[in-house]
């Protein structure tokens, strides 16, 4: 059986309906306040620490793997954000069963739809007025001071289908280590550790995959 989980806190997202009854899937909810609609979501797990929202719900993205057995134990998971809906079951298990027969692969997810590098994320980031421009800035100064090129390309960081290993563990941990100190966008730091740990173990799949996988929806704030 596949996890899939989500993580919603301070309210950010509501819980999308699961639209399978498929036994191939466990749909995990990870929370600070489970919602009385679970919308089909089991387990639901209640979780509060003294981090903030944003870096408690990072910290469960991230980090899912080393926090519950179900995800540890699994050979493959799927991280959504509250946000999105699943379309698509049988295309989301065939990408899970490609991942785990590709030995060079250990994580898919989709392509940035709008933004192509960290730079036009950065300013998104900013317009959007959802994180600190001061922040952001000093995190780009860090970025372009240890020598980033700035042509990776940027990942959607809201739907990630992961291989659990040595390769992948070390790339999450880092990513999250990185997101906790500046604390802006996933978008921003992802290509920067991929390039910092030179890790090109994954794949990013386009706007026709990401049409039928799923369909977002919009935050509650």
């Amino acid at each position: 059986m596949i996890p899939i989980y989500t993580a919603i806190y301070g309210g950010y997202d509501k819980l999308q309906p699961i639209n399978c009854d498929d036994n191939r899937f466990k749909h995990i909810c990870v929370s600070d306040s489970l919602p009385a609609d679970l919308n089909g979501w089991c387990p639901a797990i209640k979780i509060v620490s003294g981090e903030s929202p944003l870096v408690m719900s990072r910290r469960v993205k991230f980090l899912a793997y080393k926090m519950f057995s179900v995800i540890n134990r699994a050979k493959v998971s799927v991280y959504i954000d509250g946000s999105l809906m699943i379309l698509d079951y049988d295309l989301l298990y065939d990408l899970c069963q490609k991942l785990l027969n590709n030995p060079a692969v250990d994580m898919i997810m989709p392509q940035s739809k709008k933004r192509n590098n960290i730079v036009t994320e950065a300013i998104q980031a900013i317009s959007w007025g959802r994180v600190s421009p001061d922040a952001v800035l000093k995190e780009m100064r860090y970025i372009y001071g240890r020598g980033f090129c700035g042509s990776t390309l940027t990942a959607s960081c809201g739907f990630r289908i992961t291989k659990i290993n040595k390769y992948s563990s070390k790339f999450l941990g880092a990513w999250f280590d990185h997101f906790n100190r500046f604390q802006t966008r996933d978008q921003i730091s992802f290509p920067f550790i991929a390039w910092k740990l030179n890790y090109d173990r994954y794949k990013l799949f386009g706007s026709s995959t990401r049409n039928r996988l799923f369909k977002k929806m919009d935050h509650l704030k």
